[in-house]
């Protein structure tokens, strides 16, 4: 799994451009292994063909909306809670689950971790029009999770 980037001494543009390419990274990992960091399988092996499909469909999204990000007027970012104390509490949450995630490797970590994501990833694209494709494929691949032996 992607480590977390170290972002707090960047602008809250970077901080937003650097957290969607981690997102990019971790969900890539997860689509491309299958397994936790503890090597718990993840998915349904049924899905796992089909997730990496769509997938790979999905990737160029990110790439546009980490562009598009570092242009968010100041005051969308404001309404949105994309600045200040709002942005790094929202990444302070991201990256505690992240670091919990990485040392147990469950699926309830795991769902805590994508919960937060969206959280913050919710907040980007409500203050840019498009992107919700990245968001849309985080969403399948939580989804996608295998309950049947937790």
């Amino acid at each position: 799994m992607p480590e977390f980037p170290n972002l707090w001494e960047f602008s809250d543009t970077q901080k937003l451009r650097e957290f969607i390419r981690w997102v990019k990274q971790l969900l890539a990992e997860l689509v491309d292994t299958g397994t936790s960091p503890t090597g718990v399988p993840l998915f349904a092996e049924e899905l796992r063909e089909p997730m990496r499909a769509a997938w790979s469909e999905a990737v160029p999204e990110f790439d546009r909306l980490a562009e598009f990000v570092v242009t968010l007027p100041d005051r969308a970012s404001h309404d949105h809670g994309l600045l200040g104390a709002q942005l790094n509490f929202k990444l302070a949450t991201v990256h505690r689950l992240s670091g919990l995630f990485q040392r147990f490797g469950t699926k309830k970590i795991l769902r805590l971790l994508l919960g937060a994501v969206d959280t913050l990833l919710g907040s980007i694209l409500s203050a840019l029009p498009g992107g919700s494709a990245a968001s849309e494929i985080k969403d399948a691949i939580k989804d996608a999770i295998n309950d049947e032996r937790e």
